[in-house]
């Protein structure tokens, strides 16, 4: 599809997002017999592009430069362009939000009130556990779930949508044909399925730092919110949030233990003023959304399975810590985990067991 070659060549270009709009609406693309189906074909969009008088000769010289052989496989993959003007009103109203987004799924979804979940990639068992908690009931009462697609918390908060049967939305920064990391590949293929994937960077775009501040205005830009789950000092994950309080949006925060290093900079939000929650119902209130009916009242716990949570606390703890700290038999602590696991009281990884938020 020429559009698509078209924002492929004004996004490597850097052409700002009104100007691109304008040019969008002036050029004329000579019409073709065929569709285009490989590289030389477009080049008739490059040339009719580089015709635009506004054009600075910077931003020529990056199209002439510019990429056009990703485009046909992505047209085949399903890419497509999706204009500023067609998103919802929130975003439109941000001045600087990229004229369009690289496309592979339904944007629609965002059409529905939009939560992003933000964190570390080297998420803790309890802010994974709460990343799900938090997705599955926000997705539960009709919102879309939105991320960078990252490893840790964010790969956990698509997990929680899933399990509610909601849409979802990530943004790689990277190509939406080079979605990043690799090994999310089925993950991202999921979203896709059930929402959609976007980018603002062009096709063929590989994963680079520097990307990482622009991805996450855009997030920002396109949430209702932003809830931060876990985020250490200096955690990039913390720009969305900083970018979400510029913008406006509500920025939420699920606290943790004060000797957690994984959560200082999710502390460090709240002393900034945004809003501490611990349960999903304090952000659908926020957002004027009905909230979730409570849970039924859990049965009493038994004293071994009391003694058991006192000493996970707040920290990941072996059986063999567990079984120190309580003085009970190794197979009644086996036993009772096993119980409240089930019950949902704990959570078992690879590391250890933590208490469920």
């Amino acid at each position: 599809m020429s559009e698509i070659a078209l924002w492929q060549l004004l996004a490597s270009a850097n052409v700002p997002p009104w100007k691109a709009e304008q040019i969008v609406q002036a050029v004329r693309i000579p019409r073709i017999v065929a569709e285009p189906s490989g590289v030389q074909s477009y080049e008739h969009v490059r040339q009719a592009l580089l015709r635009q008088p506004s054009l600075f000769d910077t931003e020529r010289e990056r199209i002439v430069k510019a990429n056009l052989e990703p485009v046909a496989k992505a047209v085949f993959g399903g890419v497509r362009m999706t204009s500023r003007k067609t998103l919802p009103r929130r975003i439109r109203a941000v001045d600087d939000f990229p004229a369009a987004l690289f496309t592979r799924g339904d944007p629609s979804v965002l059409e529905r009130p939009t939560v992003a979940i933000a964190g570390t990639r080297a998420a803790s068992p309890y802010g994974k556990a709460a990343a799900i908690k938090f997705a599955e009931e926000l997705a539960n009462r009709g919102v879309t779930i939105l991320t960078g697609g990252a490893l840790g918390i964010e790969a956990a908060a698509h997990s929680g949508a899933f399990a509610a049967g909601g849409p979802s939305v990530a943004l790689p920064a990277a190509g939406v044909d080079k979605a990043y990391p690799a090994s999310h590949n089925t993950l991202f293929q999921r979203i896709i399925d059930n929402g959609c994937l976007m980018s603002p960077f062009p096709l063929g775009t590989v994963m680079h730092a520097h990307l990482f501040s622009f991805r996450n205005r855009v997030i920002a830009a396109l949430a209702d919110a932003v809830l931060m789950i876990e985020a250490p000092e200096g955690s990039g994950s913390l720009s969305t949030a900083n970018a979400a309080a510029e913008l406006g949006r509500q920025v939420f925060v699920v606290p943790s233990n004060i000797t957690s290093l994984s959560f200082r900079g999710s502390h460090a939000l709240i002393r900034m003023g945004a809003t501490l929650v611990d349960h999903p119902n304090q952000v659908l209130l926020d957002l004027g959304l009905p909230t979730s009916p409570p849970k039924p009242t859990p049965e009493s716990l038994t004293e071994s399975q009391q003694k058991i949570l006192e000493a996970i606390g707040t920290n990941l703890a072996s059986t063999d810590q567990i079984t120190e700290a309580t003085g009970l038999e190794p197979s009644t602590v086996m036993a009772e985990l096993t119980v409240l696991e089930f019950s949902g009281k704990v959570i078992r990884s690879q590391e250890g067991y933590s208490v469920c938020p």
